[in-house]
Parts: structure tokens; C-alpha cells; sequence
């Protein structure tokens, strides 16, 4: 497993946080992107992934199971925010604002799962750009 975080330099500048994250393993290849309207949603976008990677690694790797590791990654996450209904919404704006992509390399193909908004940026082998809209 490697997990990357770096902080772009507009957010250096405007004195924003880190709210990107990037976890890797074998197969899988996984961004968190935080919404910089969220206050903390670096604190999401690293608790995610941190739960994230405490899945079975069988079920964590499989492509099929993504969408119910995902679901079940923020029950674990919900569990934990305060009951009062008014505080429950802060702390997922707050928190929990951030757009998921996972591209899980196969043995014939790629797959790309995606939950969140936002564009993804690919570039072929004749370094043509094309850009995907979620």
C-alpha cells in the first residue's frame, strides 16, 4: 500500500489545507478529492482511505465490491458524527464533501469507478487529452 499526500501550491499560497489524497495497492488506485467548500475535508478524504484500506484485501481489490466497501466505509464513518440532527449536517458538510475515483487495472482492461463530481483528465498513447466528465 502507498498513500501519497501533497499540498498543491494554490492552496500553499492561499493558506488553504491538503484536501487531496491518493491511495494505491496492487491493482488499485484510488483519489480522494476534497471540496474545498467543506472546511475539513482532508479529515474525509484520509479517513476514508484509511478505512478503506483496513478492508479485507480480497474484497478491497475487487472491482465488484467497490460500490459496497465504499457504502460500508461511510457507515463506519456516520457512526461516529454526533446524533443532533443540525450538528449531523455540519459535520458532513464539514468533513465529508470530497468526490471519490478508483481505477482498478484487470487483466484486460481498466475500470473506473467514480462517486462524486468533477472531471477526469486522461491522455492516450499519442498524448491526446480528453477529459470525462463524472
Amino acid at each position: 500500500m502507498i498513500t501519497i499526500c501533497r499540498q498543491g501550491n494554490g492552496h500553499y499560497t492561499s493558506g488553504l489545507n491538503n484536501q487531496d489524497f491518493y491511495y494505491m495497492d496492487k491493482n488499485l488506485k484510488l483519489i480522494t478529492d476534497g471540496c474545498s467548500e467543506g472546511k475539513f475535508s482532508e479529515v474525509g478524504t484520509r479517513l476514508f482511505a484509511q478505512l478503506f484500506s483496513d478492508i479485507n484485501e480480497e474484497d478491497r481489490l475487487d472491482v465488484e465490491k467497490f460500490d459496497e466497501n465504499v457504502k460500508n466505509v461511510f457507515s463506519k464513518i456516520c457512526s461516529i458524527l454526533p446524533t443532533d440532527d443540525g450538528k449531523r449536517i455540519d459535520a458532513i458538510a464539514n468533513n465529508l464533501l470530497f468526490t471519490i475515483i478508483a481505477c482498478f487495472e484487470l487483466e484486460d482492461k481498466f475500470v473506473v469507478k467514480s462517486i462524486g463530481d468533477g472531471y477526469i483528465i486522461t491522455v492516450n498513447d499519442q498524448d491526446s487529452v480528453s477529459y470525462i466528465r463524472l
